[in-house]
């Protein structure tokens, strides 16, 4: 007969095996329906995430909540300000004020590849990273601050691993929606699961003394 606090390290392995694998998503914002309002949400293979609208001054500063996220049909993600800006059409843009999209994710992430819809001459995006996980937006200092209409789209690149990103529009030239993003969820370490393994299994063998006491 298999011990209690074998058995339960032995379920605490399995339950947590997944978080060994690197976790690939794409999230597919071209849909026939709008989506728009303060955060719109969506969740693919077990990643979710919530996508919320700011701004960002010429210096860099980001400022949450002054933006609405939707989603406008047919186009892809866009960001829609509270007030009419000269552009009504959704876009991220930087009219008004540098749109940002802010992508907040379950599961720390790196992104591997944006698609963008309406990406021409003259048009350029942002991309800001939580690379420190203090909760704060800084613009990707590695990968410059700004990516032209000259460079490939999809734009593939490997970000800082981050549960918080921002793609945005730096004034008024720049305009355009988000198609798709594709992302991958970053392995808890195996250290950590380990010590998790290891505590649950002390909690079951602490039950399993008491209960023969």
């Amino acid at each position: 007969m298999i011990n209690k606090s074998v058995l339960t390290v032995l379920l605490a392995g399995g339950l947590t095996l997944s978080s060994f694998i690197a976790q690939a998503a794409t999230f597919n914002f071209l849909q026939s329906t709008h989506d728009n309002g303060p955060v719109v949400n969506k969740s693919v293979d077990g990643i979710d995430l919530s996508i919320g609208g700011a701004t960002f001054s010429d210096s860099g500063a980001v400022t949450l909540g002054t933006r609405n996220a939707g989603i406008r049909a047919n186009f892809g993600l866009g960001i829609f300000a509270f007030f009419t800006d000269g552009d009504n059409l959704g876009q991220i843009d930087g009219l008004g004020g540098n749109d940002l999209a802010v992508f907040h994710f379950s599961k720390k992430v790196v992104i591997n590849s944006i698609s963008f819809v309406q990406f021409g001459t003259n048009d350029e995006y942002t991309l800001y990273v939580d690379d420190d996980q203090n909760g704060i937006l800084d613009i990707d200092d590695q990968l410059g601050t700004n990516f032209d209409e000259f460079a490939p789209n999809p734009f593939d690149f490997p970000t800082a691993a981050s549960h918080l990103i921002g793609v945005g529009a730096f004034e008024g030239d720049d305009d355009f929606f988000i198609s798709s993003l594709d992302v991958t969820a970053v392995p808890v370490p195996p250290s950590v699961l380990l010590m998790g393994s290891g505590l649950l299994g002390l909690a079951g063998f602490s039950r399993s003394r008491k209960a023969k006491v």
